[in-house]
């Protein structure tokens, strides 16, 4: 079977290319309301892309390449932040502009790095935390109070 991309402008083939072809995402109605309503937003919006009218009986057999995509795949159902979420390069229309993905990557790659750095920091609280307030051995008493945000004094 011949596996062809639906963007419109889109020359690439399975048989011919080496590039990763991925399926329209499915609607999950088995795993709870929060999964059901974004499985829903994200087929929409891939079909909203396609900018194309395509008979529902041929929904599973609609394909999407590897160069309509930021990092070359798509991203996970839960991160909707990421600009991978849905394809946004070389849609084959001027609703979506390469600029416009790019600044959303540059944004998402921003953002992961400030989650990494707070995690990083939290870490590190917790750690100097527990060195400064250590709990003694075989005690079931309750940790004593700490203060709300560590602050570090320079003592001369």
């Amino acid at each position: 079977m011949v596996i062809f991309c639906a963007i419109i402008g889109c020359s690439n083939w399975g048989d011919r290319d080496t590039k990763s072809f991925f399926r329209l995402p499915a609607v999950l109605t088995r795993e709870g309301a929060v999964t059901l309503e974004l499985s829903q937003s994200r087929r929409a919006k891939w079909l909203s892309l396609i900018a194309r009218d395509i008979k529902e009986s041929n929904l599973p057999y609609v394909r999407f390449c590897s160069d309509h995509f930021t990092s070359g795949k798509p991203s996970a159902l839960y991160d909707n932040t990421n600009p991978d979420w849905a394809p946004t390069v070389k849609l084959g229309h001027s609703n979506i502009d390469g600029a416009t993905a790019t600044r959303d990557l540059e944004r998402y790659q921003r953002r992961c790095y400030r989650q990494g750095q707070k995690s990083k920091l939290d870490a590190a609280e917790a750690l100097l935390s527990f060195i400064l307030f250590p709990r003694p051995p075989n005690d079931n008493s309750p940790l004593p109070k700490r203060p709300a945000k560590l602050t570090w004094i320079a003592t001369p």
